[in-house]
């Protein structure tokens, strides 16, 4: 009697997302609220306040917005969702896609918007993570032109493994 044959296993393959090279130090907010990764070759500036880091060709950016929290009680991620909209949504014709929960508790969400100078308008898409943290939401928005769409993912994936409170002994 011969044996029963047997499947081979198929083999698992993990794709790991590929990620861009970070400059050595991270930025520190100056009011100590959180710290995040800095894209090797980005600049950095501040409007009204708020970090802006650009890449050097100036067709892909990323910001953190914070907001207060009144408690610390778990927010849920649809929640979370809404207020990162309801942050950027004054302006640039945001048009939020469907939000994803992540493995940490925060909200993925994807948005498309238009740019708009003057009399030029120009279509921009990124993502947007909100997650909690002690007192605060954080919100990293990243946002591309058409031509460099295929960078947000990157981005994405290089810097939130990066974006963290502040706690003694970090900086």
């Amino acid at each position: 009697m011969s044996p029963t044959p047997v499947d081979s296993p198929v083999p698992t393959t993990t794709v790991q997302p590929v990620t861009l090279p970070l400059a050595a130090e991270l930025y520190q907010d100056p009011g100590n609220r959180f710290q995040i990764g800095v894209i090797q070759d980005y600049t950095q500036s501040s409007v009204s306040g708020v970090p802006l880091f650009e890449s050097p060709d100036g067709q892909v950016a990323y910001t953190v917005a914070v907001r207060p929290r009144a408690n610390d009680a778990a927010v849920a991620p649809a929640a979370l969702a809404q207020v990162a909209i309801d942050t950027f949504s004054r302006g640039e014709n945001l048009q939020p896609g469907a939000f994803e929960p992540t493995p940490t508790g925060g909200a993925r969400i994807p948005w498309m918007a238009t740019l708009s100078q003057g009399r030029n308008s120009q279509p921009m898409q990124g993502v947007m993570l909100s997650q909690q943290i002690a007192g605060r939401l954080l919100i990293l928005t990243i946002a591309a032109t058409e031509e460099a769409a295929g960078q947000v993912e990157p981005v994405y994936a290089t810097l939130t493994p990066t974006l963290q409170p502040v706690t003694r002994g970090n900086g």
